[in-house]
């Protein structure tokens, strides 16, 4: 969503806001229009995290202005990075009269790109550059390579940023550095935010990602300095408390990082990022009730398609074998097994997952097919070999996993 925080703090939307608030606990129409709608919505999403809140706000944006193009993107965007939705998203795009309308492009764009369709989408974003007025075109660029940024589809940012075309303006160097950190190239990447922050210290963004290049390059001392500035900034910014709780987590200060994580997961308290690491951070410090709680939660919010859903698995796994759970060891011992494994990676993890259980015969299926896959890939050969060395097991002559013999 637009980021709009210094624009949340001002006189005129804290009086929006409280017209908006007051009418909602009356259960009357409030008389605004549809962009502080829009507005409002953002506010309770970005600011607030509450996502219920922010969707009865553009739900009711929607019910006064049916036909309007800012609250149907808003609620097509929310179906798709919120709840996952792509049939939804789309429904709420053929709803727009607008077709032209630039945030039209933008979420026909980024459907393609939740389809992993991004030959697609950047072949549309190319066609339709040809219809954006020409005043606008230099925004609409710098636009559609944030979206790629923001995929992570770095090298297709890199074609929208090169057509920039004032190479020494800020918008350049501010998507340069985001780039450059999705290419590891950290150093390259803190100097610019550095002559960036120079320019404009009063900005979180800049704090924020400066932090994240630092983290990236172990620089955790440093990233937490970053991380302080941004929140000295903004006391309530998700993003630097989440960035700091990293920084003290990288530096071995298990206690300090564990408060942070709990402050990011008070004000996200949808994200199942922060109760993951709540979780793992109490498994650290031995407290496996409150972490079986807090992964709990975690399982619960998290997607189908959540990059940690397996690593959330594993450690409810491992806490259900600490304190004896038995039917909770065998039931997440079955959602390991059944958790897709068409990635070779995941097969690695699996097998690993399985022989610190000392299942052995599970293990080695999974290492075996992980070998196979990867057409006896040294590189993976070599992982499987670490982690089994690791686990204190090794191979025996006929290829079998083993226990080690000690001398």
């Amino acid at each position: 969503m637009s980021d709009n925080r210094s624009y949340f703090k001002s006189k005129r939307f804290r009086a929006i806001l409280q017209d908006y608030e007051e009418t909602d606990r009356q259960g009357v129409p409030c008389i605004i229009s549809s962009y502080d709608y829009v507005d409002v919505a953002e506010y309770y999403q970005d600011v607030k995290n509450d996502t219920e809140k922010a969707e009865r706000a553009i739900d009711k944006a929607l019910r006064l202005y049916p036909g309007e193009t800012a609250p149907l993107i808003f609620k097509g965007r929310l179906m798709l990075l919120v709840h996952h939705d792509i049939e939804q998203a789309r429904y709420y795009l053929s709803c727009i009269e607008d077709k032209r309308d630039l945030d039209y492009y933008y979420l026909t764009a980024e459907i393609l790109l939740n389809e992993e369709k991004v030959d697609e989408a950047n072949d549309y974003l190319k066609e339709m550059l040809e219809e954006v007025d020409e005043e606008e075109q230099q925004d609409y660029i710098y636009d559609v390579a944030n979206i790629f940024l923001d995929y992570f589809y770095h090298e297709t940012a890199d074609e929208w940023i090169q057509m920039i075309e004032d190479k020494e303006g800020t918008d350049y160097k501010e998507l340069m550095s985001k780039s450059l950190v999705c290419k590891g190239r950290y150093e390259e990447s803190e100097e610019t935010l550095n002559r960036l922050i120079d320019k404009d210290p009063f900005s979180t963004d800049y704090w924020n990602l400066l932090t994240l290049t630092q983290l990236r390059s172990e620089k955790n001392e440093e990233a937490l300095n970053s991380s302080e500035f941004s929140i000295a900034l903004n006391p309530d910014d998700d993003e630097a408390i989440l960035n700091k709780a990293y920084a003290l987590f990288q530096m071995g200060n298990t206690e300090d990082s564990l408060h942070f994580f709990q402050r990011y997961t008070a004000l996200c308290p949808d994200d199942e990022l922060g109760y993951f690491n709540v979780g793992s951070c109490l498994i650290m410090l031995n407290r496996y009730e409150e972490a079986w709680e807090n992964l709990k939660k975690s399982e619960e919010l998290a997607s189908d398609d959540s990059p940690r859903s397996l690593d959330i698995l594993q450690n409810l796994l491992f806490i259900a074998d600490k304190l004896g759970k038995e039917n909770d060891k065998t039931l997440y011992l079955k959602k390991i097994e059944d958790y897709p494994d068409d990635d070779i990676q995941v097969l690695i993890e699996k097998g690993g997952i399985f022989l610190y259980h000392g299942l052995l015969d599970q293990a080695q299926s999974y290492f075996n097919e992980a070998v196979e896959k990867s057409d006896y890939s040294t590189d993976v050969i070599m992982q499987i070999g670490m982690m089994v060395t690791d686990n204190d097991y090794t191979f025996s002559d006929d290829g079998r996993l083993v226990k080690m013999r000690h001398q």
